[in-house]
């Protein structure tokens, strides 16, 4: 698998308000209907590698996950990552929408089918998104239901919010993340940490992984991230798919001399160090443009 990525252990957060202004991105209206014809073969989702989503700007991405309703798109490095990662392990996804990701992993796949209660549907409507129609493979069942179903080792989930109430105070919706980890060991959500910034199980220590391969519907690299809970089991990925540690020195014009790591296997190694050097600088001072130096990159031994 040639992929790239970093990753944090143990990670704690304090939980931040949600920001309205990271909720949404602003996108103008274009003719997007050749692209939407290379992504879908009648209504299933084509999965294809990130490299394919390249040739297409951002509002294009966006305008065809708000007319689909996807809030991630599956990419072929996101499955082929979390297929290795599941491993032998059983596994589900909930909160599944259409199924495009569980679907592609040939796990359960299930959803409480949220989407058609009336308030989710009028706001759809004012938003002009297209009302969901659930395929018949998506088990109509809530998050908790199913895991107590099908007691899977694995939990997979994207853009699942925590449990609230609708604005019109109709109903309760989201997910209990809590009562979720004493059910299963290992929950991965995809998400961002803009938009669940307000989930009370960023308190509880995880791993968080940068990937490079995700397309949510906020396409914010810097913010969008796989959180695991439990059992990350991503030593025995990393060993599995021959992915090494590279520690990168370099320096930052009139800023210093900075130290990151990233995980790759063993391709275009600079190229990649010059990535995260990048999403580094971003970081630290909210901008790209600094002019950098690249100083050393060493691949770190593997313990063990």
């Amino acid at each position: 698998m040639d992929i790239h990525y970093r990753i944090h252990k143990g990670v704690t957060r304090k939980l931040q308000p949600l920001d309205p202004q990271k909720q949404s991105c602003a996108m103008y209206v274009e003719d997007i209907c050749d692209f939407v014809d290379k992504c879908f073969d009648k209504d299933d989702l084509i999965i294809h590698p990130l490299a394919f989503y390249r040739q297409y700007t951002r509002n294009q991405i966006q305008l065809m996950m708000k007319k689909k309703d996807i809030y991630v798109l599956p990419t072929e490095e996101l499955c082929a990552f979390l297929d290795e990662l599941i491993s032998d392990k059983s596994a589900i996804e909930i909160g599944a929408g259409k199924g495009y990701l569980g679907r592609e992993l040939s796990i359960p796949i299930t959803d409480s089918y949220a989407k058609r209660d009336p308030y989710p549907m009028m706001m759809d409507r004012i938003c002009g998104v297209p009302t969901i129609i659930y395929p018949p493979d998506v088990e109509k069942l809530d998050a908790i239901s199913s895991v107590r179903k099908y007691r899977p080792h694995t939990v997979i989930a994207s853009f699942l919010v925590h449990e609230q109430t609708y604005k019109d105070g109709s109903k309760k919706f989201g997910l209990d993340g809590k009562k979720l980890l004493h059910l299963c060991k290992r929950y991965i959500h995809i998400g961002n940490l803009g938009i669940h910034c307000n989930n009370p199980i960023l308190t509880i220590p995880h791993t968080e992984i940068e990937f490079p391969y995700l397309i949510t519907n906020i396409m914010s690299p810097l913010t969008d991230r796989i959180f695991i809970w439990g059992q990350d089991g991503m030593s025995d990925f990393e060993k599995n798919s021959s992915i090494e540690k590279y520690i990168v020195r370099y320096e930052a014009k009139d800023k210093g001399i900075f130290e990151i790591d990233f995980m790759s296997s063993n391709n275009n190694i600079e190229n990649r160090a010059r990535y995260w050097i990048e999403v580094d600088l971003h970081t630290r001072f909210m901008t790209g443009k600094i002019p950098f130096r690249l100083i050393s990159i060493e691949q770190h031994e593997r313990q063990g």
